[in-house]
């Protein structure tokens, strides 16, 4: 993702006339994860030239509800209005609480995210690029509460 954003940087700047855009994050890219030995593996291994477009941050993860349905919470989000999310994870063992008794801790039981859905009012007109891998569940579950259609 971070090469394709340096190369399409590449492209915006090569444009004669570049639209009136107000995004002071263009090609920059925010990862959040709630395994801070996973970030700095990767922070590691990552192409040096590539590494000052990328922002990397650490989040605790906590269980909550959205409209009365379990999900969870990342913390710790960054302060961005995002065009494009690919959300994968987290591991069911890193999300902390529980409600009445339930929590992902649960082998059986599917990590469902509500970030999306918390964020959703603030999306900029015609975001629509949303990739959500891992678990159909928290697909489903976004698709149906989500007011627009942004999958």
């Amino acid at each position: 993702m971070a090469d394709a954003l340096e190369k399409n940087q590449k492209e915006w700047e090569n444009r004669r006339k570049k639209p009136d855009i107000r995004n002071r994050f263009m090609f920059q890219l925010f990862v959040v994860d709630a395994s801070s030995e996973w970030i700095q593996n990767v922070e590691d291994r990552f192409p040096a030239h590539l590494l000052s477009r990328v922002h990397f941050q650490h989040s605790n993860v906590e269980i909550g509800t959205f409209n009365g349905q379990l999900c969870h919470y990342y913390r710790n989000l960054p302060d961005v209005i995002a065009e494009f999310i690919y959300l994968d994870g987290p591991s069911p063992k890193d999300v902390q609480g529980s409600i009445n008794g339930l929590s992902f801790n649960c082998d059986e039981r599917t990590v469902i995210s509500g970030d999306l859905l918390l964020m959703e009012s603030t999306f900029l007109p015609g975001t629509h690029s949303f990739l959500l891998m891992g678990e159909s569940i928290t697909h489903g579950f976004s698709r149906e509460i989500l007011q627009e259609t942004m999958m």
